[in-house]
């Protein structure tokens, strides 16, 4: 649990929202309440109600939150009311500051601040070595590192993903034939880059290879796709691993129509 929330206040919310942002935003909002008398009560009710909602939401969807990030997409409707709520506030009571030369340096600065934390943030994700990445300010050194890395060891196996389908056409594999993609234990990101139907290691993961295999063999799928040879070499797999049909790049693909026995 301690590890998840971790993840997703320093992964997630960036993605979307410097954090910086984000604690002026709570900060605003909670100060909401110590001026309710001067707030816009339908700025007031609407805030609490839709942060109640986004709490809801975080706690029903906690498990996938640091997974599936899209999950935090509908939360982003909080962001703007403590802001709309406070700027009232300015109107209404002190107009005046509105007007101040310096106070809109301030905040067009701030603004410009967060939109560039957040491009650096999300380019990052994508290419460590992208050139707003290298130069910035803002992120951590060892944080681009750590991403670098993982990058490089996720391009290393999937990569080459994204360009074999026409590849597998070729071999006469068909998108409507169903596959094995190993290894994968995410839910189908790798079926999804070949366009292809079939099963990954998502499938029944505590159980070995050779459980496993038989078990796609009766659910129809015509071949093993592999993307790490590495793991070739388990005892549970190898029997299923005899007709070679195709290689591309890191990626070795195997007919299942001719298999030994399998081993369970």
């Amino acid at each position: 649990m301690k590890n998840l929330w971790t993840t997703y206040w320093k992964d997630t919310i960036p993605a979307y929202f410097p954090l910086a942002g984000f604690y002026l935003d709570l900060i605003i909002f909670t100060c909401l309440f110590f001026f309710y008398k001067h707030v816009n009560r339908f700025f007031l009710y609407l805030g609490l109600l839709v942060f109640l909602g986004c709490i809801s939401l975080i706690i029903l969807l906690y498990q996938a939150l640091t997974i599936h990030d899209y999950y935090s997409t509908n939360s982003l409707i909080f962001i703007p009311l403590p802001l709309l709520a406070g700027l009232d506030i300015l109107r209404q009571k002190y107009p005046e500051l509105l007007k101040n030369l310096f106070l809109k340096i301030f905040a067009a600065a701030g603004l410009i601040l967060l939109l560039y934390t957040g491009a650096v943030t999300n380019h990052m994700k994508y290419n460590t070595r992208d050139r707003l990445v290298k130069t910035n300010f803002i992120v951590n050194k060892n944080e681009i590192v750590e991403m670098e890395k993982f990058n490089d060891w996720f391009d290393s196996r999937f990569f080459a993903l994204h360009s074999i389908t026409p590849y597998l056409r070729q071999l006469r594999i068909q998108r409507t034939d169903r596959v094995f993609s190993i290894p994968d234990n995410s839910i189908n990101i790798t079926l999804y880059m070949m366009d292809q139907k079939g099963l990954d290691d998502f499938f029944c993961p505590d159980i070995s290879y050779g459980q496993k295999m038989h078990l796609v063999k009766e659910l129809g799928c015509k071949y093993t796709i592999i993307n790490n040879t590495y793991i070739c070499n388990d005892p549970g797999l190898a029997p299923y691993l005899t007709n070679q049909i195709g290689t591309y790049q890191n990626v070795n693909i195997y007919k299942l129509d001719s298999i030994t026995k399998p081993t369970l």
